[in-house]
């Protein structure tokens, strides 16, 4: 069975090999693994695997958001994730 990308997918995976987002920024670097279509086998898109350092800054900058996030009140959190689920359905 083939699978059938939408173009903006097909546009975001086509980045070779996809960094990590963090904080904004884009981290590169380090090893490069493949992620496989379940569906077909085929390949869907090459990463980076993130090292020691990246994770690093993934906990640090999550670390600097969570005080904003906290301090929001539930309802804007519930609005704010609906949002992103919104965005991951289209």
């Amino acid at each position: 069975m083939n699978s059938v990308l939408l173009p903006a997918v097909a546009e975001f995976l086509s980045k070779i090999p996809l960094p990590h987002e963090i904080g904004g920024q884009q981290h590169t670097g380090g090893t490069v693994a493949s992620v496989v279509n379940p569906v077909d086998g085929s390949e869907l898109a090459r990463v980076f695997l993130a090292d020691d350092g990246v994770v690093d800054s993934a906990v640090g900058a999550a670390h600097s958001a969570f005080p904003k996030w906290a301090a929001l009140p539930p309802v804007e959190r519930s609005i704010l994730l609906h949002r992103l689920a919104d965005r991951m359905e289209k």
